[in-house]
């Protein structure tokens, strides 16, 4: 049979290599026109064998859809076939679940420590809004919004100390300027001062108008109504205030001591005469003196007696060295005693000094 297309036109069936390939040229497998047929088998053959190992596929890819993982996997310059591009998505596959078994772990971490930083909080009162067992988040939400109400409130109704000197300065300079004594001083409270100037306060105590002394007034009692006499006094906090508890030495209602008032009567003295009872235990010395009458006694005494007979009875009587006693009674007589006892009186009656150390001072009031 005869064929067609051959390359010698001959009617027998001869070898591939001297028939001719009259397809259309096929760029991708390297086939044109006129190529033996030979030729065509093998260069399918080679592409088929290159397809089985992905040596020969040569894909397309955007060099901006490649992230630097796999990149790092790749040769350095194209062309990539298409087993170095799937060798590269293996590798990166792999350090992928390399990374993963990482973070798995720390999940595992991260997990434990969040179960801990959800375990029940003790709330303090001032945080609102959360329990015990609020989430973490909502309870540092609520600490958060704690903190700048906290912030707010000390901006606004507090000043920082490295902020006073300019605010007083500030207050200062805005105030008017005044020379009188009244502009620093706080009403109905009693100044000591150790000067006055002549001329700055008439007759009665009362700071002259007009002048720097003006509306303050002297605390001697009748310088305005309400102003207290303080001259020679001690001022003491009053005790007639209630129900707080006092100390012993000022509770008004134990025995001695004295209920302090405002305008009020004055307690104490400058002395104090002792009584008898207030004197310590003692004794006296006492001065005896005994005078004695000179006398007497009337009478004999019995005893040896060598010598002439005594005349008139009463005696012994004998001679020479012979003698005998007689019995003579002892007339009693009388004896005179003056016994004079004399305590020495001591003490004049005087009241000791009762004043505590002090110096004098002028108490003024600014009343407006």
């Amino acid at each position: 049979m005869a064929c067609s297309n051959c390359f010698n036109g001959c009617a027998d069936i001869i070898s591939d290599q001297c028939v001719k390939y009259t397809g259309v040229p096929v760029p991708g497998l390297g086939i044109e026109t006129g190529d033996p047929l030979l030729v065509v088998e093998n260069k399918i053959t080679d592409k088929i064998l290159e397809l089985m190992d992905a040596s020969g596929i040569y894909p397309t890819i955007d060099a901006a859809d490649v992230c630097a993982l796999v990149q790092g996997y790749l040769p350095c310059c194209p062309p990539l076939d298409l087993n170095q591009v799937l060798t590269a998505l293996l590798k990166s596959i792999c350090s992928i679940d390399v990374r993963l078994l990482g973070l798995e772990g720390r999940m595992i971490n991260v997990e434990g420590a969040l179960v801990a930083l959800n375990a029940d909080y003790t709330i303090p009162a001032c945080i609102t809004g959360v329990t015990s067992s609020t989430d973490t988040h909502d309870v540092v939400q609520a600490a958060l919004t704690k903190i700048c109400l906290v912030e707010e409130d000390l901006h606004v109704n507090y000043t920082r100390t490295d902020e006073l000197d300019t605010i007083i300065g500030a207050y200062i300079s805005g105030q008017a300027v005044s020379t009188k004594y009244s502009s620093r001083m706080i009403p109905w409270v009693a100044y000591p001062i150790f000067f006055i100037p002549n001329g700055a306060f008439d007759i009665n105590g009362v700071g002259i108008p007009g002048s720097t002394w003006e509306n303050i007034y002297l605390c001697q009692g009748r310088s305005k109504t309400g102003i207290p006499d303080l001259r020679g006094l001690v001022i003491v906090g009053s005790t007639d205030m209630a129900p707080a508890p006092y100390e012993l030495q000022t509770d008004p209602t134990k025995p001695g001591n004295p209920v302090y008032e405002i305008n009020g009567p004055i307690y104490g003295i400058n002395t104090v005469p002792l009584t008898t009872n207030q004197m310590p235990n003692h004794s006296h010395a006492v001065n005896v003196i005994v005078n004695q009458t000179p006398h007497n006694h009337a009478g004999t005494a019995a005893g040896p007696y060598i010598g002439p007979n005594i005349a008139g009875g009463g005696g012994f009587e004998g001679g020479g060295n012979t003698f005998r006693e007689r019995n003579i009674t002892l007339q009693p007589a009388s004896i005179g005693l003056n016994i004079t006892a004399t305590a020495t009186a001591a003490g004049a009656g005087e009241g000791h000094p009762n004043i505590q150390p002090g110096k004098g001072a002028y108490y003024i009031m600014y009343i407006p």
